[in-house]
């Protein structure tokens, strides 16, 4: 019996999956037609192994969207549950350099648990910041109610960065779930967005970084690993601070090993 359904409902999926003309259309669909109440991550999941497995096929706007889908609805499950395979801590180098950065807006892309925040509003900045999971922005919205922070869900692809606006921008650990090809124009927007003597700090996964080392079916999230050239060669449009390759030891990371392997980098926008 239990066979026999889960057989009608990948009928089901396959038959409304090739008939949709969008993603939510699709998952709209697919959930009308099944006896059984899933959410919108588990159909996403689902539809994922189904592909892996070759019984569908996808092209490449809608593998994006699955994509974009599957990572939004991995992190809030992680913003609910906060079991994080990593200790929440602000990022070293802001503190190493915050008498040299200016004072101004800061703008946090991937902004996540808002490790950052306090060191921040404690310096002066106001600060604006961005995540895919709307979980995590619904938390930092109650965690700091002041008028000088904001918070959006979005995804940094897509959202407009308001040019020479800020005079901080901090990207921490975010960069790597992207596309290289997709990385330059980002890259672009982010330094168009810094005024005039404005800071960039970016933390990203090497390659030495174990993830890189497994199999893509134990790594569907990480797209790009870096190297400090590659770091560099993306915001060449800055003059660098300082640029390193470091390995972080981290217990609570179990998989694939307990340490990170990390590129960071601080440049500065040119008067």
């Amino acid at each position: 019996h239990i066979y026999l359904r889960a057989n009608k409902t990948f009928l089901n999926i396959y038959n409304v999956w090739r008939t949709s003309k969008s993603i939510e259309d699709g998952l709209s669909s697919i959930k009308d037609s099944l006896s059984v109440p899933y959410s919108n991550g588990e159909l996403i999941n689902i539809i994922t192994r189904l592909i892996e497995y070759n019984f569908l096929s996808v092209e490449n706007e809608k593998a994006a969207c699955i994509s974009k889908i599957s990572l939004e609805n991995t992190y809030d499950q992680l913003y609910y549950e906060k079991n994080f395979p990593y200790a929440i801590k602000t990022d070293n180098w802001l503190n190493h350099y915050k008498n040299q950065i200016p004072i101004g807006t800061a703008f946090e892309i991937g902004i996540g648990t808002g490790k950052n925040i306090h060191m921040l509003l404690e310096s002066g900045y106001e600060i604006h910041g961005i995540d895919i999971s709307g979980q995590a922005i619904r938390d930092l919205q109650n965690s700091f109610p002041t008028t000088k922070c904001s918070f959006t869900q979005a995804d940094i692809r897509s959202y407009p960065i308001k040019q020479s606006t800020y005079e901080l921008i901090v990207c921490s650990m975010v960069l790597h779930y992207i596309e290289y090809n997709e990385l330059v124009d980002i890259a672009t927007k982010i330094q168009n967005g810094l005024k005039p003597n404005g800071y960039l700090f970016v933390s990203v996964l090497s390659t030495k970084d174990p993830l890189n080392y497994v199999e893509s079916s134990e790594n569907p999230y990480v797209k790009t690993f870096f190297s400090c050239e590659r770091i560099k060669e993306l915001f060449n449009k800055l003059q660098i601070i300082e640029v390193s390759e470091t390995y972080t030891f981290e217990p609570l990371r179990k998989h694939p090993a307990d340490y990170f392997g990390l590129i960071l980098y601080m440049g500065k926008k040119k008067l």
